[in-house]
């Protein structure tokens, strides 16, 4: 919460784009699922016009628990983020 306020106070803005992934493994176990992914993404941060952090290629893993919502459909109950190349 701190470091929102902090971003907040500033105006700071974050704009992240997705720019590919994969899923690495999936396994669905009745009304429950896990999927791994690799996510590649490339973070702009600005405050104002003046751009003060720009990453391209953040690579990270990220672990999905998923969970049957209703029929044919599926939400995320948790997400672990792992950092590959930040």
């Amino acid at each position: 919460q701190a470091e929102f306020a902090r971003r907040a106070q500033r105006g700071e803005t974050s704009d992240a784009a997705l720019v590919r992934w994969g899923v690495l493994r999936s396994v669905v176990d009745g009304d429950t699922a896990l999927i791994e992914t690799q996510e590649q993404w490339d973070v702009i941060t600005s405050v104002g016009p003046s751009v003060v952090s720009s990453r391209r290629g953040v690579l990270v893993r990220n672990r999905y628990q998923l969970r049957r919502a209703a029929p044919g459909t599926w939400q995320i109950a948790t997400v672990e983020t792992t950092p590959v190349i930040s």
